[in-house]
């Protein structure tokens, strides 16, 4: 059923990725552990542990969830009145909102949970408040893979998702290994599984 707004928690155990697309609602991202990247634009920007980002509907947009990753994300129908930001980006948000992240976080999204309603009526009027916002060229994912302390976690990730990628789209395997791996089918095997796990087909 679809929900004017809604929320739900995963837990993403290895490397997953959504294909590039329209947003069909107005979605927040919450990363309780972990990163996640979305590309807006020509750019694709980090969130990182504790980081909100804005995804409004309409938005052309792609997502990644790197591997021991904790993710909040609530979701507001297209059919809502309320008014909120069609900028896609980082937002600041106020100690209720966190707190009302925090809270629903720890259970499932249960419409008849008179609770939960409340806490995610609250949370709607904090989300039309929101202002995001992007700074170009700062917490982009190319910036990430040079200079932040993880990146070279970061590469590995990035380089088997774009190998995953390649790989569906019909590159030939071995050209795959030979442009992602150096040549090495075995490290091609290994790192796909470890990071995404799946064999790199």
């Amino acid at each position: 059923m679809n929900y004017l707004i809604s929320h739900h928690t995963v837990q993403h155990s290895f490397l997953s990725m959504t294909a590039r697309k329209k947003t069909m609602k107005h979605k927040l991202i919450f990363v309780l552990d972990g990163h996640v990247s979305a590309r807006v634009g020509k750019e694709e920007y980090v969130i990182s542990s504790h980081d909100a980002f804005w995804l409004p509907l309409d938005c052309l947009t792609a997502t990644t969830y790197f591997p021991n990753t904790h993710v909040l994300e609530v979701e507001i129908s297209a059919r809502s009145r309320s008014r909120y930001s069609y900028q896609a980006g980082y937002c600041a948000i106020s100690p209720l909102t966190l707190a009302l992240l925090q809270q629903l976080a720890l259970q499932p999204f249960n419409p008849e949970n008179n609770q939960q309603s409340t806490w995610l009526k609250a949370l709607n009027f904090e989300l039309e408040t929101l202002k995001p916002q992007i700074n170009t060229g700062e917490n982009t994912l190319e910036k990430a893979c040079k200079q932040s302390p993880n990146a070279m976690s970061f590469q590995m990730v990035i380089n088997v998702r774009e190998a995953l990628k390649a790989r569906s789209s019909g590159a030939k395997r071995e050209k795959v290994i030979a442009d992602f791996f150096n040549g090495s089918e075995s490290n091609a095997n290994e790192l796909c599984l470890a990071i995404a796990n799946t064999p790199l087909s």
